[in-house]
């Protein structure tokens, strides 16, 4: 069985048996040839919508918990403090990308967990979907060691962090609606291979090659291919994983 992560632009098409080919690749899932993943943050930060993402990350804000705990010999007051994402101020799952998570639970997908401290979650993924993680800080450190690599490219979070601080530092740096949607886009795509690579998984299949984006996207062929040779990853298309499978068949 083949251990395969997709990218948006594959999965929801795969669910929803829109061409031939994804139905191909449904029907491989459904017979056991494949085990699907899909990335956490994907679902939980491109749901967003574009023109609302500027707006949503000005406001928002990670849950901050403090527990008193018992009074010490020393008179002082111990506590701990915790800090995890706010899930109830994410603005919801949009209701064709809800009925395609309902379809990939159907189909046995797994979803590959955020590590990121704080960022926001969709509470709306189905806990029994998310990867069992035995050894979550080797995990943890092997998306880190990933994702910080492509953003020393210049690529994944890079921008994102840039921008981000230079609106929290009332920064005179000036940047729009969609430059700053486009930064999380290409966050999310940067994160998606890190936590591919993190799970250990034998391909990620992807349509996305950075045409849009050019050479700042990690998906640009000279970018991912750097990450290709430093992490021993295998990136395939929907036809290129169409064909590999059918080769195992005959």
């Amino acid at each position: 069985m083949l251990k395969v992560t997709f990218d948006s632009n594959v999965w929801e098409k795969v669910v929803r048996k829109e061409t031939p080919e994804h139905e191909y690749i449904n029907n491989q899932i459904l017979l056991g040839n494949i085990q699907p993943y899909i990335s956490e943050i994907a679902i939980s930060l491109e749901s967003l919508q574009k023109k609302k993402r500027l707006e949503f990350m000005k406001g928002y804000s990670p849950k901050f918990e403090f527990e008193q705990l018992d009074k010490a010999l020393d008179s002082k007051i111990h506590g701990r403090m915790s800090i995890s994402p706010n899930l109830d101020s994410h603005l919801g799952l949009h209701p064709r990308l809800k009925e395609s998570l309902e379809l990939a639970e159907q189909l046995g997908f797994k979803v590959i967990p955020m590590t990121n401290l704080g960022t926001v979650r969709s509470p709306e993924i189905p806990n029994k979907m998310k990867v069992e993680i035995e050894d979550f800080w080797s995990f943890a450190e092997k998306l880190y060691v990933c994702s910080n690599f492509i953003a020393e490219m210049g690529c994944g979070s890079f921008t994102y962090f840039l921008l981000k601080k230079a609106l929290y530092m009332n920064s005179k740096r000036q940047f729009s609606e969609k430059e700053f949607s486009e930064a999380i886009a290409e966050w999310v795509d940067g994160d998606m291979l890190s936590a591919h690579y993190a799970i250990g998984n034998d391909f990620f299949c992807t349509e996305d090659r950075g045409k849009n984006a050019g050479k700042n996207s990690i998906m640009f062929s000279t970018n991912i291919n750097k990450v290709i040779e430093r992490f021993d990853i295998k990136v395939c298309s929907l036809n290129e994983l169409i064909r590999l499978l059918t080769r195992k068949d005959t």
